[in-house]
């Protein structure tokens, strides 16, 4: 009989905060075809954060271990004021995008967290929380 064990991974990444572009009711455009598309902005901090997450997995010695399908995810954020902010829930779309295209684990399987948001910084940020489970035999 064989016994699973599972480590608990925890990855870190602070992201800028480019504007209201990541927020998903403003990421998508419509083409002059009617094709709904993800915009340059938007699919440039989604990467950025999926190579950012990459990177964490491949130095922490993780890439082709076996992942869990299980996904906590915590957004914090800080900006200048209410008027320049985004509601954490509406990054959620590409921030899951981006947890799949570093994992390969499908976003369904994401869970929010409930992070904090605070305001009064000169410069805004986002700092995204991934947990992640490897099972080992």
């Amino acid at each position: 009989m064989t016994t699973r064990t599972t480590e608990e991974i925890h990855l870190q990444v602070g992201m800028d905060y480019p504007g209201l572009v990541i927020s998903v009711n403003h990421c998508y455009a419509q083409a002059a075809n009617g094709r709904r598309y993800l915009r340059k902005e938007a699919r440039q901090w989604r990467d950025k954060l999926a190579t950012d997450l990459n990177l964490l997995l491949y130095h922490g010695g993780y890439r082709g271990k076996a992942l869990r399908r299980r996904v906590l995810v915590q957004i914090d954020a800080a900006y200048t004021d209410e008027n320049h902010a985004v509601d954490p829930n509406n990054l959620c779309k590409l921030v899951y995008d981006a947890i799949e295209q570093a994992t390969g684990i499908n976003d369904r399987h994401c869970q929010p967290v409930t992070g904090q948001v605070g305001y009064g910084v000169s410069i805004p940020y986002i700092v995204v929380m991934v947990t992640l489970w490897v099972e080992e035999d």
